[in-house]
């Protein structure tokens, strides 16, 4: 939708561009530079590999974090968890599993800092744990939302001036960029969050209220299963751990902000990693539980102190996940493209608007388009391609207007393609007006392109 098209202009420009014409053109963009490597010796499949392994690095951290302190089992179910929670966005080019991977190995960081005994001695655990912040701040601003709870949990145990500059610089330095760029360029250094603050650039308040109505339109829970954490709190041997409490509360937090703001499940993601860690936790204690109070104190004892149970158990669990999983891997692996038809095959059928914006781009080169409902696949389409729900370009200042109206301020900027969504299409060719403005030059699959009318057949004046 608009961090690939970002990236290829990047590239392609070989530096940082601002590009008015897609959605969030001041953003912080971290994760994104990685795109830009990725692109720039490939396609955007390296994009979306590099999406990916955030994920994957994320299972790895989960395995080796909760392995160490409590054993295989736990870990194997806790990255179990994590990857089915969060498997579909394997496969996009987003930046949510970039901003999860950032705060959930910050949250790590800080919890072992937690965990030192002695805090006085200069630790560098504190450090990466601020770096590791700022990198998820010049990410996605929802990383600010945690900075509250990290602050007072190191408020609590360092209180010095001198460390306390310290790991703000160290916070600044891989975000500072954006925020300082949104500021000079817009005089609001989170454009377009906080209009209200500091003025509205490209953003309004009918574009606030929009996102807040699609926000409420949107609002769901995060999958079932990671809400077994709450299982914990009937285990006070698990959490009179303190980094296994400070887990816990970090989730209490996060979880009553999420339902505060957005209660929305993809701006929950980066928690879910800690989650997921929780669930396997109580699952596992649970069990535990549940085996010592049927089998009495000689299967608690194989449990808990030989593991004898820990290899079939383990492999119960790993065929259960198999059978549960192997159709869904066996879909997903046979559906990759190997060819270039079949490439083409695969993203026509998943990117919006895919076929018409390749027809705009090889059949009508040099066009100004504005599209209606195709936002999902303008990276595939000529470049620019105008029109989003939000910024200066939004739907509503063009959709709504009167035939001749619509017609009169597309020509005003310039527009020579109107190219619509297969439900935009069955809406405006009922205007009776319609064809007086607009000829159709392009179809595919529902979704229509229009040549504005030049001549004298659109003279305004009855």
């Amino acid at each position: 939708m608009y961090h690939l098209p970002h990236v290829r202009e990047w590239v392609q420009a070989e530096k940082i561009t601002i590009n008015e014409w897609l959605r969030y053109p001041y953003f912080p963009y971290n994760f994104n530079l990685l795109y830009v490597a990725g692109m720039a010796v490939g396609s955007e499949l390296n994009a979306n590999m590099l999406h990916a392994l955030a994920g994957w690095l994320i299972a790895i951290f989960i395995f080796r974090l909760v392995e160490k302190k409590f054993g295989i089992l736990p870990a194997v179910l806790a990255t179990a968890i994590w990857v089915s929670v969060s498997q579909w966005l394997f496969q996009t080019s987003y930046i949510d599993l970039g901003a999860a991977l950032f705060i959930f190995a910050s949250s790590i960081s800080l919890m072992i800092w937690i965990r030192e005994e002695d805090k006085k001695v200069q630790s560098p655990w504190l450090g990466v744990a601020a770096f590791f912040m700022g990198l998820a701040a010049g990410t996605k601003y929802q990383a600010f939302t945690y900075l509250p709870f990290f602050m007072v949990t190191v408020l609590w145990y360092e209180r010095r001036i001198v460390v306390w500059m310290k790991i703000v610089l160290v916070f600044l330095l891989p975000c500072i960029f954006w925020y300082l760029r949104n500021g000079l360029l817009t005089g609001n250094p989170v454009n377009p969050l906080a209009g209200g603050v500091f003025g509205y650039f490209d953003w309004n308040q009918g574009d606030y209220d929009y996102q807040l109505f699609d926000l409420k339109n949107a609002r769901n829970w995060p999958p079932k299963v990671l809400w077994a954490g709450l299982l914990l709190l009937f285990f006070p041997a698990a959490w009179r751990d303190k980094a296994v409490r400070w887990l816990m509360l970090l989730s209490i937090y996060a979880v009553l902000v999420w339902l505060v703001t957005s209660h929305y499940d993809r701006y929950l993601l980066p928690q879910y990693p800690v989650l997921a860690v929780l669930a396997a936790l109580a699952l596992y204690y649970a069990g535990s539980f549940v085996l010592s109070s049927k089998w009495k104190n000689a299967v608690y004892s194989i449990w808990h102190e030989s593991h004898r149970m820990a290899a079939p158990l383990l492999a119960v669990t790993a065929l259960g996940f198999m059978v549960h999983a192997w159709p869904i891997t066996y879909r997903t692996f046979a559906a990759v493209p190997v060819t270039v038809q079949e490439r083409h095959v695969y993203i026509y059928q998943r990117a919006m608007g895919f076929g018409l914006l390749l027809k705009l781009k090889l059949d009508f080169p040099g066009e100004k388009v504005y599209q209606v409902g195709l936002e999902g696949g303008i990276f595939y389409g000529p470049k620019p391609v105008y029109g989003d729900h939000f910024g200066p370009w939004r739907y509503r200042d063009f959709i709504y207007l009167p035939m001749q109206e619509l017609h009169r301020k597309l020509m005003q900027y310039d527009f020579d393609i109107l190219a619509l969504s297969k439900a935009k299409v069955e809406e405006m060719e009922t205007s009776p007006d319609f064809w007086k403005y607009f000829e159709k030059v392009a179809e595919d699959n529902g979704d229509t392109a229009y040549r504005l009318w030049r001549d004298d057949k659109n003279e305004y004046s009855e």
